[in-house]
């Protein structure tokens, strides 16, 4: 019997590692699209408790031009032979949409202006130009206020978060300006 191992840059069992320039690519190609980005991590409980709720919104939303990613914080295991947590995260709670690990999480926090998790981004043509905006809420969010947020943003308005503050980026990152 012979067995083939191989090792592909980027890819941790299954599990795509991504740059916020790579992020910003697949955003970018879905412009047009709602995009929700959720930033997390498997050691923080707000963040798994949030995920598995967006999954389940998710699965509401995905015929609708509605796209979900989430980018974990989570460091890289230490042995290669051991299963990504984030991995066994994604199986254990059949997360539907795309997960990543970042490759740099000092750049994504940085360019994402991501100060705490979870934290959701929403991309979405605002007003009647349809200019592609962002909308930032910090920390976990209802699965409520979250639905009324997206329908906000399948309207092309800004949404109003009722129960936690929530910003508009008045500096996007380099890919969403026009």
């Amino acid at each position: 019997v012979i067995s083939l191992v191989l090792f592909l840059p980027g890819i941790v069992f299954g599990q795509a590692l991504i740059t916020s320039t790579e992020l910003e690519q697949i955003i970018k190609k879905h412009k047009g699209d709602v995009v929700i980005a959720t930033f997390w991590a498997t050691w923080d409980k707000p963040s798994r408790r949030q995920l598995i709720e967006l999954n389940a919104i998710y699965q509401m939303y995905k015929d609708r031009r509605v796209q979900f990613l989430g980018v974990s914080f989570d460091e890289e295991e230490k042995r290669w032979w051991r299963s990504s947590v984030v991995k066994q995260f994604e199986k254990e709670h059949n997360i539907a949409f795309p997960l990543y690990k970042t490759k740099d999480k000092e750049d994504i926090s940085h360019i994402f202006n991501i100060k705490q998790l979870p934290t959701l981004i929403y991309y979405f043509s605002f007003g009647k130009r349809g200019e592609f905006k962002q909308y930032i809420s910090d920390g976990y969010t209802e699965p409520r206020q979250i639905e009324e947020d997206l329908n906000d943003c399948l309207k092309g308005i800004m949404p109003r978060s009722e129960n936690q503050p929530a910003r508009e980026t008045k500096e996007q990152s380099p890919s969403m300006r026009p």
